[in-house]
């Protein structure tokens, strides 16, 4: 009997590697990135996996196939997340378009200006010119607003502007503010947004650098690393959870400026003054919601980190902050370097290309900032994707908002 109960466990294991080996290689892989016939690429394949016992639940598979909460609830409409069942069969919605700003992020070697609004040998001193800052400028200019850590001191700035007029107007609205409230060093500069984050060997003594950037695509609760290496792009995803309706992450451009591996959690005010039985320096540990790893955005309140509740990736359930699984964390703190460029946006559409078949991913549109239809028609006329869509193909797919790449026509 303990032979027949091997062979069997065995042989459960052999199939559940073969069913969702196509899932499996979504978990960290690097992709290749390209353009395919000048369109954004599909990455990843869709995978089927029937549940074998009444014990699975989907959040156990979204942690096995590093998918989040959301992602296989909404490409799995009709199944209960906590108890499927025996017998059902689920969609993995591993596969993805890559989003577009992933495009117009890696390689943007142009120059940007920035507005430095002060230089500070302390951090405390940057954090209370951020704070006055953000009290009193208008929404679209905090949106931008960051510490970044230059060599030795702490600089607060804002803005990535493409033209120098721009700046200059957002310089005269700083102006403006009470000058008592801030210790200003007022100036624009220039900045690349790529940052060399390496080098690596090239064929004799020569070196190349290795340009990379992250994209956070809150629309869809997913973080895309991409990097430059000889020429050639690569790519990596990761679920994350993002910040809550009264918190919510905010889109805007930033940069990592530092890595902390076993972070303290310095409990903000806001939380120590709803729970006050916690301390105000939380240590590394289980009961320490930072995870093993940590990297501080020149947004200074911003953090990429781990977490001590997994389930809650895939979910709006931050302060702001992108949690990651605790094993994505470690591979994405390998893979970044201070300085790598940052950009958080908002695509709740995409549209893409594989194997000459356009393709749309539809997220829900929790923000409501757009109307998915026009949104999606623009996108495919802009592709000249369009005379080539069947209208019904899209239409289901804007009414499911599953999440997976969806063909919009046929051969």
């Amino acid at each position: 009997m303990h032979i027949r109960q091997s062979l069997v466990a065995f042989l459960f294991f052999i199939s559940f590697g073969v069913l969702l080996g196509a899932a499996d290689q979504g978990r960290a892989e690097e992709w290749g990135l390209v353009w395919e016939k000048g369109h954004p690429q599909l990455i990843g394949t869709i995978a089927k996996y029937t549940i074998q016992d009444d014990q699975q639940t989907l959040i156990d598979l979204a942690r096995h196939y590093d998918l989040g909460y959301h992602a296989i609830t909404n490409a799995n409409p009709d199944v209960d997340p906590w108890y499927p069942g025996a017998g059902t069969e689920i969609t993995l919605p591993t596969a993805w378009i890559v989003p577009q700003s992933v495009y117009s992020s890696l390689g943007t070697s142009g120059r940007n200006f920035i507005i430095q609004t002060g230089s500070f040998s302390l951090l405390t001193g940057a954090q209370g010119q951020f704070r006055a800052l953000r009290d009193q400028l208008p929404a679209q200019l905090v949106d931008t607003l960051r510490i970044e850590k230059i060599n030795h001191y702490y600089a607060v700035r804002l803005g990535l502007f493409k033209k120098k007029a721009a700046a200059v107007l957002a310089r005269k609205t700083i102006d403006t503010i009470a000058p008592e409230a801030l210790v200003l060093e007022a100036g624009i500069s220039e900045d690349r947004l790529v940052t060399v984050v390496g080098k690596i060997p090239k064929k004799g003594a020569e070196t190349a650098p290795v340009f990379s950037d992250i994209v956070i695509n809150l629309g869809e609760m997913r973080l895309y690393y991409s990097e430059q290496r000889q020429g050639k792009s690569f790519i990596h995803t990761f679920p994350v959870g993002t910040g809550h309706p009264d918190s919510p992450t905010r889109p805007g451009r930033y940069r990592i400026i530092a890595k902390t591996k076993n972070p303290p959690w310095l409990v903000p005010t806001a939380i120590q003054a709803e729970r006050p039985e916690l301390p105000a320096v939380v240590p590394p540990g289980p009961d320490n919601p930072l995870g093993g790893y940590a990297l501080r955005l020149s947004r200074f309140d911003y953090l990429i980190h781990g977490t001590n509740k997994p389930p809650g990736i895939g979910r709006r359930v931050s302060n702001g902050c992108i949690r990651m699984y605790p094993e994505d964390i470690e591979k994405l703190y390998a893979l970044t370097q201070v300085g790598c460029g940052v950009m958080i946006t908002y695509e709740t559409v995409k549209v893409g290309i594989r194997g000459e078949i356009a393709h749309i991913e539809v997220h829900p549109d929790y923000l409501k900032k757009s109307n998915q239809l026009e949104e999606a028609v623009a996108l495919l006329k802009q592709k000249n994707l369009f005379q080539q869509t069947e209208l019904p193909r899209l239409r289901q797919a804007l009414l499911e908002k599953k999440g997976i790449p969806v063909p919009l026509h046929s051969r």
